[in-house]
């Protein structure tokens, strides 16, 4: 559900979504409008986000469809790591992005519960979201805050080696 509203002539967006076990909502317009002005120069430039980044310009459309929806730019995490290589080579991600929003039914905490909850998959990617220990949320974030958790398994795509 979409709801739209203007504040002080501005149009806001506003979009309730449910998504396996999570009923979210996620001001649109204040999400997108930070991604937009947020600086990727502010962020790791280590070999491994630098791939990550890379894959980003190689997702299909469903992903990038989700990470639009929610007015996410996927390549502006609010963090995340490499934790080692899979059996098939691939490299594993853990990380999240901030939204604008809030958790109104489920689960509000994923860190340690990966294998109990009911994630939802696109591609290579699990998700899920919190609202409880956020961490890394910048300064000038606004308020109220979730993330959206993921894990995701992605080629080496650098010509540079993995550090």
């Amino acid at each position: 559900m979409l709801k739209e509203h203007r504040v002080q002539g501005e149009l806001q967006l506003t979009k309730r979504i449910v998504i396996t076990d999570w009923e979210i909502e996620v001001d649109y317009s204040k999400t997108k409008e930070y991604y937009s002005n947020h600086k990727i120069d502010d962020d790791c430039t280590c070999t491994s986000c630098m791939n990550y980044r890379f894959n980003c310009k190689q997702f299909s459309n469903e992903l990038l469809e989700f990470f639009e929806g929610l007015g996410i730019d996927p390549s502006k995490e609010g963090e995340f790591m490499d934790f080692g290589v899979s059996k098939e080579g691939s490299v594993i991600y853990m990380g999240f992005y901030h939204l604008v929003g809030r958790i109104l039914d489920g689960p509000d905490y994923v860190d340690d519960k990966w294998e109990e909850l009911n994630l939802f998959k696109i591609n290579e990617f699990e998700f899920g979201f919190s609202s409880l220990e956020l961490r890394c949320v910048p300064d000038d974030f606004p308020d109220p805050v979730i993330q959206l958790e993921f894990k995701a398994i992605l080629p080496w795509l650098l010509e540079v080696p993995r550090e």
